[in-house]
């Protein structure tokens, strides 16, 4: 795995669409049934102290590999909050929800076979009542996966720059279709942490997948947006003159029965 070489710039750009990624509270049941959140990847803690602002009678808990993400969430002082490193010592906690916001795209991307598969039993397994899931993701069935546009080809050639396109190449092969495409405008940005970024798979699983991969014997699906980020669409329309139309993320939350 390549390390952050930024921390601030990272944790700045995970900020970004802070009230995107709180989608769920806008769900009454999940304010009512809930007494305690884990942000499972929850990095320097910014989601959970935005959180923890708006929501002070509920309880967190952040999970993260990164032992200096962990460092730097509990240096916040968040008073209604526990950080850990170690999945065992969080879930100890018995939290009502689980919060994955963009991360399992990182799960894929760094994970092995063995790690992926717990990361899934986690989900599916355990006391909590709920499953909350935004992430990267498209469909099977959209036209960008069977079909390669060449005119927004041309346009990443033209205004892209030369070296992150060689580096995206040598990593995934040549623009094959234009799932490709929007794979490399939605890296382009993190400068500062290229080398990371450009190996992570933005886009490792779609969303008929996820009928496999949650358990739908113990949970159903009480909530589904499929959308196109705003401010994705606007800066890559800004910096490459393309208007992307694909829907790639998602919002989910799986209830258990």
């Amino acid at each position: 795995m390549n390390a952050i070489l930024n921390y601030n710039f990272y944790n700045n750009e995970m900020k970004k669409g802070l009230e995107d990624k709180l989608f769920f509270m806008e769900r009454k049941e999940i304010l009512k049934d809930v007494k305690s959140i884990m942000d499972y990847g929850c990095a320097d803690g910014a989601l959970i102290e935005e959180m923890s602002s708006l929501y002070p009678w509920l309880k967190f808990i952040g999970f993260d590999l990164d032992s200096e993400m962990i460092k730097r969430a509990k240096s916040k002082n968040i008073s209604n909050a526990e950080f850990f490193d170690k999945f065992e010592a969080a879930n100890q906690n018995k939290s009502n929800a689980i919060l994955c916001s963009s991360l399992i795209h990182e799960v894929y991307s760094y994970g092995t076979k063995k790690t992926i598969k717990e990361f899934w039993f986690n989900l599916n397994h355990g006391e909590h009542e709920y499953i909350i899931i935004r992430d990267m993701c498209m469909s099977k069935n959209d036209l960008a996966y069977k079909m390669l546009d060449i005119d927004m080809l041309n346009k990443v050639y033209k205004y892209g720059d030369k070296k992150q396109i060689l580096d995206f190449k040598e990593s995934w092969g040549e623009f094959k279709t234009t799932a490709d495409i929007i794979h490399f405008l939605y890296k382009y940005r993190y400068i500062d942490n290229w080398k990371r970024e450009v190996g992570e798979n933005y886009f490792p699983i779609c969303i008929e997948d996820y009928e496999n991969l949650i358990d739908m014997d113990k949970f159903e699906k009480i909530h589904f947006e499929h959308y196109l980020l705003p401010y994705q669409k606007e800066v890559i329309e800004k910096d490459f003159k393309i208007n992307l139309t694909s829907k790639t993320h998602i919002k989910m939350i799986f209830k258990r029965k």
